[in-house]
């Protein structure tokens, strides 16, 4: 599908009723769908069928009884009033044929006829100049005068009554349908209109003089047929009155409620317990307040809400409850799908953003209090894992209770630009007073006193020359940065420090914007407090209740009988007319003066959790540190600026062990994550004991565990009351540019390492908390003293996504804390070495198995792999397997020698790419950390394509090889078809800026999988950017950006397409393709055939088409077009064709779900 621009949207939205293909489209105002009669049917989803409701005209007239719209079904009648009219769909001879003579319903072409029972009778409909002549040859829409016409559909159609003022009189004269003429319109959404759809005095009258149509106000009437009737369809006293609490639809008999399937279904809507039962008893869909419930029976039903409180019951798994805000998840119904009491990662996200129960994240807080939360019973169990109180107050009628104890707030607010210092104070003030005085105006127009109201101030700041502006409140203290109103730079300086771990303490701090605002206390709790009691609560009665620890006695209280002071000891249940309440073991209950309850959490039996391992604690400890990766994640997307990190996500951030293994990481870039832990070990060896607090550090250089050179690596040591590092964060991000011979720092032509850019082997970034900014740009700057090379082109980029990286750093330190906190350092560093123990045995039992496979089936425990690059460089592969100790050799002896270009990549690559392919194979949810790698030793030999000189040329290597090493590992254990082999590397730029992108392509088949169109495979995992981003910010227009068809591989199962992307570009720009497999096929496997290779052409502005081949740097000019076709994945399983062609490549074959759709929801709502 060739994308030119975004068309608009489809505004109609889609009810499916009870039965599959049922739909409602509906979506204008005034579209009614009004089904009388159990079986009546819609089915709005077959081609031609069609109830287009909404444009004036258009009428579904059910006004007498046993009228019907049953499409799809054979006999079905459509009696609009006159018998003998018929459409009559579904059997032969009574159809409704589209395109053969005799009987024809056309519509949107000139010509289309509808012949109702007389020859001649046309219904045109759709383009101008269509009529509607029914009832006789000849007749002009003869409803009492002749010569009236009635033509309608597209804006210029008339109603010409014979003269201006005409009326068309349908029987009974008073009627009026002024339209088409000057001063007789019908325009819907203007004033003057006649029809006015939504004030009261409107009339449509129909029949009898004096029949009103007034929808959307109370009161308004459809009488229609007979005066006094209100729609009558079947028997008198049925009323359609819609817009306010109360409204009914009965339609069909008297009494009935929409019966949609079964009879006694009601639709209530618009007040608390209203009730839609849709095609099978017992479904609710309450909505509109809180505790609303949609029980519907059958798996995948989804209910997506916007009020908080909503629950989601569903009787199957599958079912989620997505409530409209983002992040909002509640799954329930599988088993394993479990609000997990101490499992990270599982949220219950209730009410409002930012909401979390998340169990394994402390200082997360469950948010009491707001409207609609029904935690019930389980408030407690949850708030004594948090290790917080809880207050109920008036429980069970918390919304109103809340809103009358809400604030009302007013803001001001106005930009400033002014530097925070001595000389500036006085108009700070000045401004702050000012914006103060609007606030107090706004609260008093509301009738609050001056007792009432609460000011409070704010300053937008941020450092001179920084992108990252921090609202702040002040601190109290007397000093030289403190105004009449506080001191804001204290603490700016402390929430920067705090976010970022560093200052730039010579740097100037600016004012952005001043802000105040005003809050009304509400004086709801200035009410007459119950009498106090003393002595011993009234026990109702006592029960025995099943709890952790099996059944306890249990006493019970009615809360109309507690006074204030009294107390409650745990366990106990206290009951009023709405509400029951657990006090559990261990808690007491304290009535407040107000008569609310405290409930106060002991202590319990804190359990102790030692260093030995326990599965359960594995599985919450892996988890956590997995979190801890993602947060991480999260602020760097959040605090960086460039295209690259905050849109295209090319970044990764992992956890590591205080020997620099890899622990955790989140779901990021695999060439990445494989190779920081050598980038962190080559810090601990290099700096040794020198490392202390607040020590940052930046490397990129091949040598130092570097990928290529625009990956830039920030590792963060992390000491807990010690001398030597406890462990290890870091980050590592790919920075668009930081110099080289070609805008975007990826020169296909490269020969050595300093044609690439800037090279960090072990730079001080941040020293004790100062950042090393001038050290850092002269670095930066350094590539343009190499001839034919420049600096980085884009420096304000590089220091604005390095402080990002360092306060993602920061993040990860405060959690870890927090988890040392929490289990003591000892248990978390004992949990680090069991989750790569745990890693390490994975594998070691994959290779068992594997071993013994391979011995039966071919006789040998060595398997072996060979590939090609498209340069014809080899990558050689022997795997010597031990089946009694579960390890592998893997041994790369063959593999072609450095090139004399950038294909080489560091050890470090080849290193990622052999524990990607092994954690794919395990099968088991275990983390890829550096126990996967443990049972493999991995022969390189030197100065080979995989391990070259210090000085070779790499940046190829990082995102071309890499691909191919996964291709031949892959191959040798047979496991799947190649993917497309290659990131499809594109950089633009000029003297100034830079842009860089990596284009999707085919995944290979598998043993029971069809490969996936357009994706990214393997090493890579970023996205593409955003097209309205790249228009906007680039001279670039992206003209198509399709699949490419046929060019996955055929077999039983298919691989996956590449895609074909266009780019025209607006400037005279540098352009740069570094590409792989446009030679050699991406291979099929066990019959299946080979993948297209891609292909990178440029067309001239004059029509001149040049193929560029898979590597080149080249001058683009003004009009000129770049075409990229990527390659497809191979195909598996002797059947050579394309079976479900149209399927096979765009059906999702799995549930989104996980880390990786997590994180994408979640960049997706920032």
């Amino acid at each position: 599908m060739r994308i030119e621009k975004e068309s608009q949207r489809d505004s109609w939205k889609k009810l499916e009723q009870g039965l599959p293909g049922n739909k409602l489209e509906q979506g204008l105002p005034g579209n009614k769908l009004e089904q009388g009669l159990p079986g009546n049917k819609l089915e709005q989803g077959l081609p031609g069928n069609k109830l287009e409701q909404g444009l004036p005209g258009n009428k579904l007239e059910q006004g007498l009884p046993g009228n019907k719209l049953e499409q799809g079904l054979p006999g079905n009648k459509l009696e609009q009033g006159l018998p003998g009219n018929k459409l009559e769909q579904g059997l032969p001879g009574n159809k409704l044929e589209q395109g053969l003579p005799g009987n024809k319903l056309e519509q949107g072409l000139p010509g289309n006829k509808l012949e109702q029972g007389l020859p001649g009778n046309k219904l045109e409909q759709g383009l101008p100049g269509n009529k509607l002549e029914q009832g006789l040859p000849g007749n002009k829409l003869e409803q009492g005068l002749p010569g009236n016409k009635l033509e309608q559909g597209l804006p210029g159609n008339k109603l010409e009554q014979g003269l201006p003022g005409n009326k068309l009189e349908q029987g009974l004269p008073g009627n009026k349908l002024e339209r088409g003429l000057p001063g007789n319109k019908l325009e819907q959404g203007l004033p003057g209109n006649k029809l006015e759809q939504g004030l009261p005095g409107n009339k449509l009258e129909q029949g009898l003089p004096g029949n009103k149509l007034e929808q959307g106000l109370p009161g308004n009437k459809l009488e229609q047929g007979l005066p006094g009737n209100k729609l009558e369809q079947g028997l008198p006293g049925n009323k359609l009155e819609q817009g306010l609490p109360g409204n009914k639809l009965e339609q069909g008999l008297p009494g009935n409620k929409l019966e949609q399937g079964l009879p006694g279904n009601k639709l209530e809507r618009g007040l608390p317990g209203n009730k839609l039962e849709q095609g099978l008893p017992g479904n609710k869909l309450e909505q509109g307040l809180p505790g609303n419930k949609l029980e519907q029976g059958l798996p995948g039903n989804k209910l997506e809400q916007g009020l908080p409180g909503n629950k989601l019951e569903q009787g199957l798994p599958g079912n989620k409850l997505e409530q409209g805000l983002p992040g909002n998840k509640l799954e329930q119904g599988l088993p394993g799908n479990k609000l997990e009491q101490g499992l990270p990662g599982n949220k219950l996200e209730q009410g409002l953003p930012g909401n979390k129960l998340e169990q394994g994240l402390p200082g997360n807080k469950l948010e009491q209090g707001l409207p609609g939360n029904k935690l019930r019973l389980m408030v407690l169990k949850e708030a004594r894992i948090l290790g917080q109180d809880i207050n109920v107050y008036n429980n069970s009628i918390l919304s109103a209770y809340g809103m009358a104890l809400a604030d009302v707030v007013q803001e001001a607010q106005n930009p400033c630009a002014l530097v925070y210092a001595p000389n500036n104070f006085a108009e700070l003030d000045r401004q702050l007073e000012v914006l103060a005085g609007i606030c107090k105006s706004k609260l008093k127009e509301q009738g609050f006193k001056d007792s009432q109201i609460v000011l409070e101030p704010y300053l937008h700041l941020r450092y001179s020359g920084t992108d990252c502006a921090l609202m702040v409140s002040p601190s109290t203290g007397d000093s030289p940065h403190t105004t009449r109103h506080g001191d804001f730079y204290t603490s700016f300086i402390n929430r920067y420090k705090k976010e970022f771990g560093f200052t730039l303490s010579e740097r100037d701090v600016l004012v952005d914007d001043v802000r105040v605002r005003g809050i009304g206390r509400s004086q709801v709790l200035e009410e007459n407090a119950p009498p106090s009691g003393k002595g011993t609560p009234p026990v109702e009665k006592s029960v025995k209740v099943y709890f952790e620890g099996g059944y306890q006695e249990t006493s019970v209280y009615l809360l109309e009988k507690l006074q204030p002071g009294q107390e409650v000891l745990g366990p106990a249940i206290i009951m009023d007319s709405l509400s029951t309440i657990l006090v559990e073991p261990d808690c007491r209950a304290i009535i407040t003066k107000y008569g609310d309850i405290r409930i106060t959490i002991g202590e319990g039996k804190r359990k102790v959790v030692s260093r030995d391992c326990d599965s359960v604690q594995l599985s919450i400890f892996s988890h956590r540190f997995m979190s801890i990766a993602e947060q991480m994640g999260r602020v760097l997307q959040r605090t960086s600026i460039s295209v690259n990190i905050k849109e295209r996500l090319d970044f990764s951030c992992a956890l590591f062990g205080p020997d620099g293994g890899l622990v955790s990481n989140a779901p990021h870039i695999p060439v990445h994550l494989g190779a920081m832990q050598e980038t962190v070990q080559y810090q601990m060896k290099v700096r040794g004991d020198s490392m202390k607090p607040g020590d940052v550090f930046l490397a990129n250089h091949p040598k130092a565990g570097g990928s290529h050179l625009p990956d830039l690596t920030v590792i963060t040591p992390v000491f807990h009351n010690s001398k030597r590092p406890i462990f290890f964060v870091a980050s590592r991000g790919h920075h668009a540019d930081i110099g080289g011979l070609t805008p975007g720092s990826m020169p296909p032509h490269s020969t050595s390492l300093a044609h690439e850019g800037a090279a960090f082997k072990s730079m001080l970034l941040v020293d004790g908390g100062k950042f090393n900014e001038e050290e850092l740009v002269r670095e930066l700057m350094k590539p343009g003293e190499v001839p034919g090379c420049s600096g980085s082109r884009n420096l304000t980029d590089n220091l604005s996504d390095l402080k990002a990286q360092v306060a993602a750093n920061q993040r990860g330190i405060q959690l870890v804390g927090e988890l040392i906190d929490e289990y003591t350092l000892p248990v978390v560093q004992a949990y680090m070495a069991h989750i790569q123990k745990n890693a390490e045995l994975a594998v070691r039992d994959m290779l068992k198995e594997i071993a013994r496979k391979s011995l039966k089936n071919t006789g040998t425990k060595i398997l072996k792999a060979t590939e090609h690059m498209d340069n014809g460089s080899p990558i050689v592969l022997t795997v010597t397997l031990d089946e009694e100790e579960g390890s592998a050799i893997c041994d790369f002896t063959g593999t072609g020698i450095e090139v004399w270009g950038n294909l080489n990549a560091p050890r470090a690559i080849t290193l990622s790419a052999i524990i990607y392919c092994l954690r794919c194979m395990v099968g088991h949810d275990v983390p890829l950390n550096q126990g996967c790698l443990n049972p493999v030793k991995v022969i390189i030999p030197a100065n080979s394509i995989l391990d070259p000189s210090e000085e070779a040329a790499v940046v190829g290597g990082n995102v071309l090889t890499s691909q191919r090493v996964v291709d031949v590992v892959l191959k040798a254990f047979q496991v799947c078809a190649a993917s497309q082999g290659c990131m499809n590397n594109l950089t633009i730029g000029e003297s100034d800026w830079g842009y860089y992108e990596t284009v999707a392509g085919g995944s290979g088949a598998g043993p029971s999988w069809h490969g996936t169109g357009g994706v990214h495979t393997h090493m890579t995992n970023t996205r593409i950017t955003d097209v309205e981003i790249v228009e906007t910010r680039y001279p670039i227009l992206v003209t198509a950006f399709s699949l490419r068809p046929n060019s996955g591989g055929l077999g039983v199962f298919c691989g996956g397409d590449g895609v074909v992307r266009e780019l025209v570009f607006r400037r005279t720009v540098q352009l740069s393709a570094l590409t792989e497999r446009r030679v050699f096929q991406p291979y099929g496997i066990n019959g299946g055939s080979s993948g297209a290779v891609g292909l990178n052409l440029l067309q001239r502005a004059g029509g001149r088409l040049i193929n560029l081949g898979g590597k080149a740097s080249i001058e683009a000019y003004p009009g000129d077009k770049y075409i990229m076709h990527s390659p497809g994945g191979g195909g598996f399983g002797n059947g050579l064709k394309r079976t479900n062609e149209e399927t096979v490549q765009s059906q999702q074959m799995f549930q989104e779900r996980g880390s990786v759709f997590e994180y994408r929801n979640a960049q997706e709502s920032t």
